[in-house]
């Protein structure tokens, strides 16, 4: 079996988005989106245990990701509402920044969210 590592993961992806740039309707482009983010957290994953990043860190990563995805909102839309850049977001979703507790909060409100929801062991997230 062969060893999956971080930089396979993202090519992975990258593959996954081509096929969703090239995509002929809207059902196919959402499914290789879809993997593709997942190849793409899979790599995050994968980059922070090789730098033993906290596994709180990537759970508030995944959650945030879980909540915004439930709201039906894409980057742009939660950035407005909560004021955190869409790139911010996209790369506290990935996994590759810690989310700050300001923005945790910010965050949060914006989706409607008590900050407890984001962390590991919370009810009613």
């Amino acid at each position: 079996m062969t060893d999956i590592d971080a930089n396979r993961c993202r090519q992975r992806a990258l593959a996954l988005a081509k096929r969703a740039d090239d995509a002929e309707n809207y059902a196919t482009m959402i499914v290789y989106d879809g993997l593709s983010r997942e190849w793409l957290r899979l790599a995050a994953i994968l980059e922070a245990e090789a730098e033993n990043i906290d596994a709180v860190d990537l759970h508030v990563s995944a959650r945030l990701r879980a909540f915004r995805t439930e709201a039906g909102l894409d980057f742009s839309q939660l950035g407005a509402r909560s004021g955190v850049a869409m790139q911010e977001i996209e790369l506290y979703e990935s996994g590759a920044v810690a989310v700050p507790a300001a923005v945790i909060w910010r965050l949060a409100q914006s989706l409607k969210r008590p900050v407890t929801a984001f962390y590991p062991g919370a009810v009613g997230g």
